[in-house]
C-alpha cells in the first residue's frame, strides 16, 4: 500500500515553483536538495523553534524535513540527475 502526502498551504520561498509556466517540470524539481539547504540556512531558528528542539544540527533539521535522511535523498537526486529523469538545479537569486 503506497501512501502519498499532500501539503496544504504555501510552501516557504526556497520551494516556490510557478507551476502554471509550460513544462515547468522540464526545468525545476521543487524537492531538490539544494532548496532543503538554503530553506534551513535562512530559517534555521525558526525550523528548531518549530520542530521544538533548540539544539538540533543543520543536518539533523535537514534529514528531519527531507524524508528521514538527507544525503539519502540527495544521492538519489543526483542519480536521477545524471540519468535525465530529473532537471539540475539552477540558483535562482
Amino acid at each position: 500500500l503506497r501512501i502519498k502526502h499532500r501539503i496544504h498551504g504555501d510552501l516557504p520561498e526556497e520551494f516556490q515553483i510557478d507551476r502554471e509556466a509550460v513544462d515547468w517540470h522540464k526545468r525545476e524539481y521543487v524537492w531538490a536538495p539544494e532548496r532543503f539547504e538554503k530553506y534551513v540556512d535562512r530559517c534555521g531558528d525558526e525550523i528548531k523553534k518549530a520542530l521544538g528542539d533548540p539544539d538540533m544540527t543543520r543536518e539533523d533539521m535537514l534529514n528531519a524535513l527531507c524524508f528521514g535522511d538527507f544525503q539519502k535523498h540527495k544521492k538519489k537526486v543526483n542519480s536521477l540527475i545524471s540519468q535525465g529523469k530529473l532537471p539540475t538545479y539552477v540558483l535562482q537569486d
